[in-house]
């Protein structure tokens, strides 16, 4: 696989990531069927009075925000550690960007017009849409995908699904974010992964052939399998949960059981988006993205390619390359007389050569 065509997967996806979730804020935030579903999908229940603050909802939201610094902090450290400058820059583009992008979009940008009538709800006029705590919890697990060595991006992709998803759950449980917000940030997120992706494909033949192991395909198509399993089933709750509760939120009458109905399925749906973020991330980053000795291998050896003659030293530079190629090799015979009386480093002959 050349990097041309990934470089092409990658940026097409980000274009199609982009593009769901403008289209969710259009139905969701933009319609009064929509508003009145995702109204009923945060609360989870027919309200009647003043919302009034919940301790324990606020005590999981700042659990989730101190999470989600400490396996921010975590992943980059980590990636820094055994990765070049680049590549670092790279996933702390992916970590950070989304954040910001999301923040001011939701406090500067968009807006939820008044399409319905809240009545003493009207704490759900403000516009929630995007979250900027599930873009920051999406940049990290993405980050994590493409910071990954190659061998192991198939395992992390399932982990970071299952971290995101927890944190969407905390977002909607808590009654702080709409599944639009969820899945649009989510989108967001994908959007500036696969945007870096394209803009650096970075890959080398050799880094390619030797990352794509049996291994490596395998643990790859497990968690791909596991994504997708995911994915069919969060796509199939919505399939049929959703229009009777879209035809009863036309009618604005969605009472009893179609509140927490409705949060379900919206949750749903949110799984099934960061499944197929998550695997979108896993199978368009090239092998070998990362590829690359570290500062810390000078000194050491770089395996060869197939049928080649053995490993040759860590070279800093093209311009050290034929050197170190050199090392170790025997010296060119030379004819008795051939060179001169001289040595080959220029010098006289020191006595008993």
């Amino acid at each position: 696989m050349s990097p041309r065509p990934t470089t092409t997967r990658a940026a097409a996806a980000a274009a199609v990531c982009l593009a769901g979730a403008t289209a969710v804020y259009v139905l969701a935030a933009r319609t009064a069927t929509g508003q009145v579903f995702e109204n009923a999908a945060i609360d989870g229940r027919p309200m009647r009075g003043w919302w009034k603050p919940d301790p324990t909802a606020q005590r999981v939201v700042n659990l989730l925000t101190t999470t989600l610094v400490v396996v921010a902090i975590g992943v980059i450290v980590e990636i820094a550690a055994r990765s070049s400058r680049r590549t670092t820059l790279a996933v702390g583009t992916v970590m950070i960007a989304p954040y910001v992008i999301t923040e001011v979009l939701k406090h500067d940008v968009l807006g939820r017009p008044h399409l319905v009538d809240l009545g003493p709800q009207i704490y759900l006029a403000a516009n929630t849409l995007p979250s900027g705590h599930l873009a920051a919890a999406c940049g990290t697990g993405l980050a994590a995908v493409l910071g990954a060595p190659t061998v192991r991006r198939g395992l992390t992709s399932v982990l970071a699904a299952v971290y995101v998803s927890g944190a969407a759950v905390a977002m909607l449980w808590t009654e702080h974010h709409r599944p639009s917000d969820l899945a649009s940030s989510c989108l967001l997120a994908a959007a500036v992964a696969l945007a870096v992706v394209a803009a650096r494909p970075g890959v080398s033949a050799r880094a390619r052939a030797r990352d794509r192991t049996p291994a490596t395909v395998g643990a790859d198509r497990a968690a791909a399998r596991v994504l997708g399993a995911v994915a069919a089933a969060g796509a199939l709750v919505v399939a049929v949960g959703l229009p009777p509760l879209l035809r009863s939120a036309a009618r604005h009458d969605m009472v009893g059981q179609q509140f927490p109905h409705a949060r379900w399925v919206g949750i749903a749906g949110v799984f099934a988006v960061i499944a197929l973020v998550m695997l979108a991330a896993a199978r368009l980053t090239p092998p070998g993205w990362v590829a690359g000795p570290r500062t810390r291998d000078r000194g050491r050896t770089v395996p060869a390619a197939d049928g080649a003659a053995g490993p040759a030293p860590y070279v800093a530079n093209r311009a050290d390359e034929g050197s170190a190629q050199c090392a170790g090799q025997p010296s060119s015979q030379v004819p008795v007389g051939g060179s001169g009386g001289r040595s080959p480093s220029g010098s006289p002959p020191t006595a008993g050569t």
